[in-house]
């Protein structure tokens, strides 16, 4: 968005993209310009905070997101550390109990 001076006129203009490149669109002159140019602004700054207000709820959502990812891997190591403890083995990803026999060897 910017102001045009020809001769001892201003004229504002937005720069909008289109498919085959970038183009000028005329808003106004004068007062009407003025009035646009202060939309243009506010609208930015409303998207500007909309924006960084996005942000920091996406790192607020990460950083529960790891406290959770902790939480999930000490509950892991505890599940194994217990069923380890109480005779089971980890086969394929499955938990089974060993045989008496397995057991006492591997005890004495």
């Amino acid at each position: 968005m910017a102001w045009r001076r020809v001769k001892s006129t201003e004229y504002y203009f937005k720069t909008i993209n289109l498919r085959t490149g970038k183009t000028r669109l005329y808003i106004g002159a004068g007062e009407n310009g003025r009035r646009v140019e202060a939309a243009d602004q506010l609208f930015s700054k409303q998207c500007r905070e909309l924006r960084d207000g996005i942000m920091a709820q996406k790192e607020a959502f990460r950083s529960v997101g790891r406290q959770l990812n902790e939480l999930l891997a000490e509950s892991q190591r505890m599940t194994t550390a217990a069923l380890l403890a109480a005779g089971y083995y980890r086969n394929s990803n499955t938990w089974r109990r060993r045989s008496p026999e397995v057991r006492l060897r591997v005890c004495r």
